[in-house]
């Protein structure tokens, strides 16, 4: 087995590929987008969460370093779409912290998740599954 992916595995195949389902700006997370995404619940293996990209976010001021380790960022970003900010969490990804910090902007794939209610009602938290650092 080792010896054919050795002779058959493409340069592509060597790195993980993510699907992206749309490109949006921070204006297209409305409600309407929050309703519509909870209408094709449930999600499993047969139905997965759709990814959306969004390019040239920045951190709000606010983002910080959490976990044990330290290796898991929550953040607090904007994008040139709106004036709202929006959370996020990126699991794994701490070694993104500096450039993020330091107000320089992202490309991040994420799904979006409904964080629990706190006094304000329901929010928004974007689950973030891998970041870029923009080419603009």
């Amino acid at each position: 087995f080792e010896q054919y992916v050795t002779e058959h595995i493409q340069p592509n195949q060597l790195q993980p590929q993510l699907d992206i389902d749309a490109t949006i700006e921070f204006a297209d997370i409305t409600s309407e987008l929050v309703n519509s995404l909870r209408r094709l619940n449930p999600y499993g293996p047969g139905n997965q969460k759709p990814v959306f990209c969004t390019q040239n976010v920045f951190d709000f001021g606010t983002s910080k370093l959490v976990g044990k380790n330290l290796e898991h960022i929550k953040l607090e970003l904007e994008d040139n779409s709106t004036s709202r900010v929006l959370n996020a969490i990126a699991f794994n990804m701490a070694p993104y912290f500096e450039h993020i910090h330091a107000h320089k902007p992202v490309d991040i794939c994420y799904t979006i998740e409904q964080a629990k209610h706190n006094s304000n009602g329901e929010s928004i938290q974007l689950m973030i599954r891998d970041i870029r650092l923009s080419k603009t």
